[in-house]
């Protein structure tokens, strides 16, 4: 009987290679992340490192001279930022000089932002800010979200150059800066302090990050005692501003104090505006309200005031007319001999094109003259102004010169003037002037008739008062006056022609309190033409 067969042998269990595989991609996984945190060790923390990152920035962003490492320290010589050109404009740039920070650190973040840098502080000499112009308006942002959060603790800057404002710059600019706040929602700036001239301002700013993009910012602005924004008169003024509401349609507000020299009362100006960003006219209805604003607190040569008033512009597009309507009080008018304003309330009703800034229309003004217990009438016109010239026209309504200056003629005249022309300089001023007046001295409790009529016509090369005219009954001067300057002849040539009849200049021009002068009455008679030309001195006085 044959033996049985031997079981066939059971195969050794096989090891599967998945442990092995999976070790050998940690260890691969492991090294790559070793190597990278080395080179980002070497490339962040040694100054070798940083200059192979520089050498690899754009053409649009030059680092010169670095010193030091990125972290946690560095310093350059000056970093200049090409700003790229809209369709249409011209280029901008930034320019940083004499940069350096400390404190740099880089974190993960959360929710929409994948990284969080933060500085202790980051200065520089010298900032010039040339923004890119031209091309057409940008519109309204969809979303203000950054894949960052960057917080600075501390921004210096010594001097900011910004071109929109000149040659001057701001200085000791001061700021926190946080953009990406409160799990991306918000950007913000706290702590701002700068100054411009003499000027000193503190403010702070926050934006949402997400439509409608609410904003809040403050700005209180001072005028630093004992320089020129100080008022010679020992006048210093502080304005507070605000800014708040959705991005696109913003409300501003201002206040201005101005706190005089000893004595005088403190005045104030409130202006409101809404704003309009991204739209085609950006500004929307301003008012403004000033009190007791004393002139001379904020210059000692101005006239003493307290001028109440009120403005108001309407604008709707900028190429549709906006209106303007001022009124202005005056509690303290007085005489202009005695330091004062001889205008107790002015109402000027205005229309011009924001588009159009060489055209404007003065529908109608009126203003009272003198004070309220001394008024010395009203005068009231319309006038225009165009880029090819200009017109006033004013009729003149019981006015008395004395109420407005004690050295003038007690009278009371009515009558119209008007005067029109082009250009406003010496080498372009072209002018007529014309009026017809007629009233009544008021003095010594008689009265008599007055009248007076001229006629003037100016360019650079001439003047020439084709007809003056004062009669008072059967007292009458009449004067003709051509002032000439005849080719490249800088001098100037006076001819023309003068007649006094039974003249008694005393009502006219009283003048100063000289009794001698004024005991009158005095009676001129004569008859004169001249033509002359003017010395040195009286060429220097002349008109140009």
């Amino acid at each position: 009987m044959a033996p049985p067969s031997p079981a066939p042998a059971t195969p050794a269990p096989r090891r599967s290679a998945l442990p092995g595989l999976a070790l050998g991609l940690l260890g691969i996984t492991l090294a790559i992340a070793l190597a990278a945190a080395g080179t980002a060790a070497w490339l962040l923390r040694s100054e070798a490192g940083a200059a192979w990152l520089i050498a690899r920035l754009p053409d649009s962003l030059r680092v010169i001279e670095p010193r030091g490492a990125l972290l946690p320290a560095f310093a350059a010589s000056r970093i200049e930022i090409d700003l790229p050109a809209p369709e249409g404009g011209t280029p901008g740039r930034i320019m940083i000089e004499g940069v350096r920070w400390r404190g740099l650190q880089f974190a993960p973040a959360s929710g929409v932002r994948w990284l969080r840098i933060e500085l202790d502080e980051l200065r520089a000499e010298r900032v010039e800010v040339v923004p890119a112009a031209g091309g057409p308006p940008g519109g309204a942002p969809t979303d203000l979200t950054l894949p960052i959060e960057l917080e600075i603790r501390s921004l210096q800057a010594r001097q900011l150059f910004v071109a929109p404002l000149g040659a001057e710059p701001l200085r000791d600019l001061v700021a926190r800066l946080h953009l990406g706040a409160e799990f991306g929602a918000l950007h913000r700036v706290d702590g701002l302090q700068l100054g411009w001239r003499h000027v000193e301002a503190r403010g702070a700013a926050r934006i949402a990050s997400h439509a409608p993009f609410l904003v809040n910012g403050d700005l209180t602005l001072e005028g630093t005692p004992g320089r020129e924004a100080a008022g010679p008169a020992g006048a210093t003024w502080q304005a507070s501003s605000r800014l708040s509401g959705p991005l696109a349609e913003l409300g501003a507000r201002l206040e201005l104090a101005v706190t005089g020299a000893p004595g005088r009362p403190r005045a104030s100006l409130d202006a409101s505006a809404s704003l309009r960003p991204f739209a085609a006219w950006p500004l929307g209805d301003l008012q403004a309200q000033t009190r007791a604003l004393d002139l001379a607190s904020i210059d000692p040569t101005w006239p003493t005031t307290s001028l109440d008033g009120r403005a108001l512009v309407r604008s709707e597009a900028m190429d549709r007319p906006a209106q303007v309507e001022l009124e202005i009080g005056n509690t303290r008018a007085g005489r202009w001999s005695d330091r004062a304003l001889p205008l107790r309330q002015l109402r000027i009703d205005l229309r011009a094109r924001p588009d159009d800034p060489t055209s404007l229309d003065v529908q109608a003004f009126e203003a009272l003259l003198g004070s309220e217990r001394f008024p010395a009438g009203m005068l009231r016109g319309e006038g225009r102004w165009r880029s090819d010239g200009w017109a006033l026209k004013a009729t003149l309504d019981a006015i008395d010169p004395s109420r407005l200056d004690a050295r003038a003629a007690a009278m009371r005249l009515a009558g119209p003037i008007e005067i029109e022309g082009s250009g406003l300089d010496a080498a372009t001023l072209r002018a007529t002037a014309r009026g017809e007046l007629a009233g009544r001295f008021v003095a010594g409790g008689g009265q008599r008739d007055a009248r007076l009529r001229f006629s003037l016509r100016a360019d650079p090369a001439t003047i020439e008062l084709s007809e003056a005219r004062a009669e008072s009954g059967a007292a009458r001067a009449t004067a003709a006056l051509k002032l000439l300057r005849p080719g490249a002849d800088p001098r100037w040539r006076a001819s023309g022609r003068a007649e006094l009849a039974e003249f008694d200049p005393l009502p006219w021009w009283p003048g100063p309190a000289d009794p001698r002068w004024r005991r009158g009455p005095h009676r001129l008679n004569a008859t004169t033409t001249f033509d002359l030309a003017l010395p040195a001195a009286a060429r220097g006085a002349a008109p140009r």
